[in-house]
């Protein structure tokens, strides 16, 4: 990446977390976490065509544009971040919920209508540090966390009660919802340390009773150990993983179980795997060494583009 492709926005040092809103109204809402608070930013950016003529077809450029802090709320060692499907920020409309979990084993639940009205709910029931939170795309009262417990749970985010727990046979790393089956409220996939991945129909009866009922199981080759896993948004056969050194990719409509396509993914060790919200071919790796990020697409042989943050 040139030095014109990148931009920088403040955020002191020890920053832990770092999630952009996926929802389309408030898409330009960032937030990120440092070692005592979490911070919420809108940020605009321009698109510059790089293309000379009417003719040409070349990539745009994006250009930060405009950021600004909007809210902030105190709360120490936090490790994943969730925006609800509730928050919105358009001309009408500002209002912001997110969840977090941290290292004392707690999911925090904020909101804000970044004015002077603020809320923060905790909920206890995991034992360990929480290494995943998610809410579920449609339904902002459902949540869903991963721990160092081995268990999954699903949260009431109304009362903060535990709809349901579920035994995971490891430490749960992620968790990604599927809403493809209309039959009940979606499919639920859960990525284990030690290489499994399980998916769980995600069956309702009432607001109280929720059921998860195991589909299949999937596992890294060799049974090599995951750091972290996510399902394809558009593509919703395909699943990607990185384990140390490795990404797996699995297709669920024809594979029995292992990866269909393994690849070294960072020399010195991986960090994050994420699919594109827009193309089924195409997703990031993280890692070492200097902070590594990988663009693939599967249609090619080499890696799309490499930044060192």
């Amino acid at each position: 990446m040139s030095t014109s492709d990148a931009f920088s926005i403040p955020a002191g040092e020890n920053l832990t977390c770092l999630e952009f809103s996926p929802f389309k109204n408030s898409s330009n809402l960032l937030s990120y976490s440092t070692l005592d608070k979490l911070l919420l930013l809108s940020v605009e950016f321009d698109v510059i065509s790089t293309a000379k003529t009417s003719q040409e077809s070349k990539p745009h450029k994006l250009s930060l544009k405009h950021f600004e802090e909007l809210s902030s709320f105190d709360l120490t060692g936090i490790t994943c971040i969730s925006w609800s499907p509730l928050t919105k920020f358009d001309h009408f409309n500002k209002f912001a919920k997110l969840c977090v979990g941290n290292l004392q084993g707690e999911v925090c639940v904020v909101s804000t209508d970044f004015n002077d009205g603020k809320d923060l709910g905790v909920f206890i029931g995991h034992k360990k540090s929480i290494n995943c939170v998610s809410f579920h795309p449609t339904n902002e009262n459902i949540l869903a966390s991963v721990s160092d417990d081995e268990t999954l749970k699903l949260w009431n985010c109304n009362s903060g009660d535990i709809i349901t727990s579920q035994p995971l046979s490891n430490i749960g790393i992620s968790i990604s919802w599927n809403l493809a089956n209309k039959t009940c409220l979606g499919k639920l996939m859960v990525a284990e340390q030690k290489g499994k991945i399980r998916f769980y129909d995600v069956i309702k009866h009432n607001d109280e009773n929720i059921v998860l009922h195991p589909i299949r199981t999937l596992e890294s080759e060799g049974g090599e150990s995951l750091i972290a896993a996510d399902w394809n948004k558009v593509d919703k056969n395909k699943v990607g993983a990185v384990s140390n050194r490795e990404y797996f990719v699995w297709d669920l409509a024809t594979s029995y179980g292992f990866p269909e396509e393994t690849k070294q993914s960072h020399c010195g060790g991986s960090s994050s795997f994420r699919w594109s919200n827009f193309h089924s071919e195409v997703f990031m790796t993280q890692g070492r060494p200097k902070h590594e990020m990988k663009i693939h697409h599967r249609g090619y042989r080499e890696v799309v583009r490499v930044v060192c943050v």
